[in-house]
This record gives structure tokens, C-alpha cells and sequence, in this order.
């Protein structure tokens, strides 16, 4: 009787030890796929004040922000805690050029390939104007059926905002956008990335002083 007692609590530890390995694994799992807003609760509360503020002057050396950023582990985080930086800096033009070259400095190596993103794309914001065409903007041609949520939703991802700038209700026509080209993406990667949404009829690059394509139908207006 006494053996059975004991072999019937061994199992009930066991059984509530795979329980708490379960919840504790499916608990790390779940963090990892909060959203941006959240995310930062792995850091506490000083990395969320040094780092995100997307809307204000950054209030910490590139260096000390640099030195944070590097000793994060967890790779999905750490690109984008640099993400966020880079769009700070780059998102002020020239204005902190000085900022940009000492982060860069002092980041890690990991780092390299999304820094190399931000600095086509910003190459190209300073020398496409010359070249006939907005370094900023992309227009896409929708399939004329696209929800509206739908193309929030990837113009937000793909791009930094949008315009629906004309909808014909036209199967042929299609759903006309204007999306802002983000600040780590060529026009070339945005458009690439475009053509690849099977909703996207056409995409191209904006004209200077012309904020949609001189191909696009009269109709429209």
C-alpha cells in the first residue's frame, strides 16, 4: 500500500513538473511575438525611455545607445531595437549625421546588413531627385477588389504611409496608392517587394512634381 502511495505521488510530481516546463516554454514563445510596443518589457523600463522615441531628439549618446543595444541576445530583438534607432537618426535627414557615424561605430558587426539597407536608401533620397523621379514615394495599381484594411495593412508593413488616391471601382483600373517609401528601403526594394502581394496589379516609381504616374487613366479624376 505504502509502495503504491509513493509511486502514485511520483507521478503526480512528474506530471506537474512537464506542466511547468510546457507553460514556461509556451510562455517565452508568446513574448517573443508581442507587439512592438511591448516587446521592450524583456529590457524593463530604461530601454523603452533610451530607445523608443521615435517622436523626439534622442536623449542618449549613439554610443551609450550603441553600447545597450549590443548587449541584448536575442536576435529578433536586437534588430529591431536597431531599427528603431536607425529611423531616428534617419528619419532627421542631415541633421544628425554626426549621430548616425558614431552608432555605426560602435554597434556590433550584426548590425552590418541593416545598416547597409539605411544607407542605399538614404543614397538614393539624396541623388534621385536628379535622376527624374521620387526617391520617396512608389505608386501601386491594386486588383480593384483589395479591401481597403488590406492595403493598410501592407503599405504600413512594406512602406511608412499611403494615399488611396483614386479607386474606379474598375476591374481593369484597379485601386491607385501612393505608399512613402520607409527609411531602410530602395524604391527598387519596395517595388520589388510590391509586385510580390498577389493584390498588386503594377507598381512603380513616383515622378517629380507629379505624384502619380502619367500612365494612370484620365477616368480616375
Amino acid at each position: 500500500m505504502k509502495k503504491r502511495l509513493l509511486i502514485i505521488l511520483a507521478c503526480v510530481l512528474l506530471v506537474a513538473v512537464g506542466v511547468t516546463i510546457f507553460f514556461t516554454l509556451s510562455s517565452k514563445e508568446r513574448r517573443l511575438e508581442l507587439p512592438h510596443e511591448t516587446i521592450y518589457s524583456d529590457f524593463g523600463v530604461l530601454a523603452k525611455r533610451k530607445i523608443q522615441k521615435l517622436d523626439s531628439i534622442p536623449e542618449i549618446s549613439p554610443k551609450e545607445k550603441a553600447e545597450f543595444i549590443n548587449g541584448i541576445k536575442n536576435k529578433k530583438l536586437f534588430e529591431f531595437c536597431v531599427t528603431e534607432t536607425l529611423d531616428i537618426y534617419y528619419g532627421f535627414d542631415d541633421k544628425y549625421l554626426g549621430e548616425i557615424e558614431f552608432f555605426k561605430e560602435n554597434i556590433s558587426s550584426k548590425a552590418d546588413e541593416i545598416i547597409k539597407n539605411y544607407e542605399a536608401a538614404a543614397e538614393e533620397r539624396a541623388t534621385g531627385w536628379d535622376k527624374g523621379y521620387s526617391p520617396t514615394k512608389v505608386l501601386v495599381t491594386f486588383e480593384y477588389n483589395t479591401p481597403y484594411e488590406d492595403i493598410a495593412a501592407i503599405a504600413e508593413n512594406i512602406g511608412r504611409g499611403y494615399e488611396i488616391i483614386a479607386d474606379s471601382k474598375d476591374e481593369e483600373l484597379g485601386i491607385c496608392v501612393i505608399i512613402d517609401v520607409d527609411l531602410d528601403k530602395t524604391t527598387k526594394q519596395t517595388i520589388d517587394l510590391l509586385e510580390k502581394t498577389p493584390c498588386v496589379k503594377h507598381a512603380e516609381r513616383g515622378l517629380i512634381g507629379l505624384e502619380i504616374s502619367e500612365n494612370v487613366d484620365e477616368d480616375f479624376f
